[in-house]
């Protein structure tokens, strides 16, 4: 799959559907060039990590940033 910014890096899994607020935070760190299933995986521990704050993500731009910080 390319963008107009070169390949998009991409897992076994298929195409990213970027549906949501997650799919769009998927697909924006696909973007930059994580491989999906670790953004798949990014995404996934930022949410553990709102949740567990009992708080819940109101934008992608507050989501990518927490799924930044999950390494």
């Amino acid at each position: 799959m390319e963008s107009a910014r070169g390949p998009v890096p991409r897992g076994s899994g298929g195409y990213w559907n970027p549906d949501g607020l997650i799919g769009e935070a998927v697909a924006g760190l696909i973007s930059v060039g994580v491989w999906e299933d670790e953004a798949r995986r990014r995404v996934s521990l930022a949410l553990e990590k709102f949740k567990a704050a009992g708080k819940t993500p109101q934008s992608c731009p507050e989501l990518l940033q927490m799924a930044g910080r999950c390494l």
